[in-house]
């Protein structure tokens, strides 16, 4: 949701921004990978908390 917010007040134009989850999902894509990977801030887990599944 703050993801929405962030893009509403970035925007240019009037016209109004939809919720779209491949979008948001790409985003968080590239800021992750900035985070973990480039600048090395976190690890993949704490920037995007997952289960890990046991085999």
């Amino acid at each position: 949701m703050q993801f929405l917010i962030l893009l509403k007040l970035l925007k240019k134009k009037k016209k109004d921004i939809n919720w779209d989850i491949e979008m948001i999902g790409e985003v968080r894509d590239v800021i992750e990978d900035c985070l973990v990977e480039r600048l090395k801030i976190t690890n993949e887990q704490n920037f995007y908390p997952y289960l890990e599944e046991n085999y």
